[in-house]
């Protein structure tokens, strides 16, 4: 069952079974505002005429929403918010990369093709100590 403080708008998952058949005192976990939550426990015939019986359209839909909601954990249900200070980061992020790339197109500095050669370089060596070491191992086993 979906309730909702009515002094913050936060929303909350809540079952319920934790409500008592005649409904219970809650608490808002985020202002403290306390209010006497009724339990809405229908079989499927009572759903089907409270539905019937609401004429306005927008409440038609409020309904089929709080009914359609079913088995879901006791949770607080926090919308998330838009980190400006992310967003700005990523775009300098992003401008400082486009920056950097011009200028090491405009230098003509072949760093590229050295480090590439470095790192061919320790991968052969690195493929020519591994080869030693298993031959090394073949020596020992036979």
């Amino acid at each position: 069952m979906l309730i909702s403080c009515n002094s913050c708008n936060s929303k909350y998952l809540v079952n319920s079974a934790e409500l008592k058949p005649d409904g219970r005192n809650v608490q808002c976990a985020n202002c403290g505002n306390q209010w006497f939550q009724e339990s809405q426990v229908f079989d499927d015939n009572s759903k089907d005429n409270l539905i019937s019986e609401v004429n306005d359209g927008s409440s038609l839909k409020q309904e089929k929403n709080k009914t359609s909601i079913s088995n879901l954990p006791s949770t607080y249900v926090q919308e998330p918010k838009v980190s400006i200070l992310n967003s700005i980061l990523l775009v300098l992020f992003v401008i400082l990369l486009i920056i950097f790339y011009w200028f090491y197109q405009k230098s003509n500095i072949n760093s590229l093709v050295l480090i590439q050669f470095y790192i061919n370089e320790f991968f052969f060596n690195l493929n020519m100590i591994i080869n030693d070491i298993a031959k090394i191992i073949h020596q020992l086993i036979n």
